[in-house]
This record gives C-alpha cells, structure tokens and sequence, in this order.
C-alpha cells in the first residue's frame, strides 16, 4: 500500500513524536512510518544519495524525476514524516494523490532554538573531527544534510545562523504556503500539543486509549554530541599514534633489512 500521510513539517516541530501516533493509528511499526530515523538509526543510509539526487531534479524543476527516485524508496512506508520527505511534500503529494498532507507546526522563534540546540549543533560537532574524512557511513550522512539543509545551492536553511529573522520568516511562510496548496480536507497543520482529538478527525481514526506520544529527544541530541568528540578525541590522541608509532617502526624495520 502507498503511504497514506505525507509530512510537511519541518524537523523539531514534534515529528517523532508524531511518528508513534502514526504508527498506532495505522497498527504498523514505527519503522514503517519513514523519518530522519530511518536513516540515521535505522539502517537506510543507501536512501541518502537518492534523496541528493531528488533535490538536484527538484532544484531543475524536473518534478517528475523526483517523483520517478521516490516511488520505488517510498512505496513501502505508511507514512512519510519529517526532514527529507517533507522538504519534497509537493512532488510526493502529487505521487500519492489518495495521501493526506499533515504540517506539524511550532511557535517560530521555539522551533528556531531547537534546531539550534540540536540539528544544527550535531553538525557543528562533526566539523573538524576525523570520522567526517574517513567514516564511510559518517561522509554519505553529512553529504546528505548539507545539500538538504545547510549548505547546498538548494538547501532548505540557507543562512541559518547568519539571518535568523529571515529563516524564522520562512518557517512562518512554509506553513501557510503548504495550506494553499491542497483542498481543506486533504490539509491539516497541527500541533501535538492539540492531542488526538484534531489528527483523528482529520484522518478518520478513531482517538486511541492514552495520552499523545511526547518523544523528548533533546537528551539525545546532546548524547550523540558527548559522543562524536569522545570519539575524535580517541581517534586524534589514541589510535592514530599509535598507528603513527606501527608505521615508523615498520618502516624502520623495512630499511634494516633493506640495508642487510
């Protein structure tokens, strides 16, 4: 089955958290309901070149070459949520044309502040670290969400430090371009402070037992932080003098016998 909401929100507006409700709103698991994730946790790193090769067409205008790279990725899913998929929610929304669009929206300046203190803040901590040149896995990520959000010809941040009045301006505009977009029963921008009540109706399911998801990932963010520079730190300190050290000496012994 094609998916059946397609997100038009930007990250830290409340998508994984949203991605749980998804999930139990549709009896599927959470790994069918495609996010940052699923990339980034979730084994789908060979998806992060044909997202690159999406915006390229998208930054042409070739919307069909878009929708042709996304199909045979996205079929599988449920649900698309979240940074890639809502950067491209116009192409997808025409490639699934029984979808629902859903923007999960935030107060500006809040959301602005989070990707600083997150999304933003992971990316300044891989800079300069070693796993950024050599890491296979490390270089395909980061390639993938520059060109999507900091600094490709056709990112979706351009400027993000530099001018945050017009980042948060564009925010505000995305939101409201979104809704202009589709008839008012295929669109919905939405809070997860609403709860259930507003999601349910929108999509024809009935509201489930227990409060709306709430997935603080803030903590997480600042985990992964810790980690890339304990890791770099082993890396420049550690290991790689220890090679150094591995190379000399095999070196020297190489010359030795060359000399006997």
């Amino acid at each position: 089955m094609p998916p059946k909401v397609i997100g038009a929100g930007h990250g830290r507006t409340g998508t994984n958290s949203t991605r749980e409700a998804l999930a139990k709103l549709y009896n599927c698991p959470k790994a069918k309901v495609y996010h940052m994730d699923s990339i980034l946790h979730e084994g789908q790193i060979a998806d992060a070149k044909i997202w690159m090769d999406m915006l390229e067409a998208k930054g042409k205008g070739d919307k069909e070459k878009v929708k042709a790279l996304a199909k045979p990725m996205l079929d599988p899913y449920e649900c698309l949520l979240d940074y890639p998929p809502s950067i491209f929610y116009e192409e997808l929304m025409e490639l699934y044309p029984e979808a629902k669009c859903l923007i999960t929206t935030r107060e500006a300046d809040a959301w602005y502040t989070s990707v600083v203190q997150t999304l933003y803040a992971v990316r300044q901590a891989q800079e300069g670290t070693w796993m950024i040149y050599v890491d296979s896995w490390m270089i395909k990520f980061t390639a993938m969400v520059d060109a999507l959000l900091w600094k490709g010809p056709n990112c979706l941040l351009p400027n993000f430090i530099d001018d945050k009045a017009g980042t948060i301006k564009r925010f505000d505009e995305w939101t409201t371009t979104a809704l202009s977009k589709f008839p008012k029963d295929r669109v919905l921008a939405f809070s997860v402070k609403e709860g259930w009540d507003p999601l349910c109706k929108f999509l024809g399911k009935p509201v489930p037992e227990g409060p709306y998801p709430r997935v603080n990932e803030a903590q997480v963010f600042a985990d992964v932080i810790k980690i890339l520079g304990r890791v770099d730190r082993i890396g420049k300190f550690v290991v790689a003098p220890v090679l150094c050290s591995l190379v000399g000496f095999g070196v020297m012994k190489a010359m030795k016998a060359m000399k006997a």
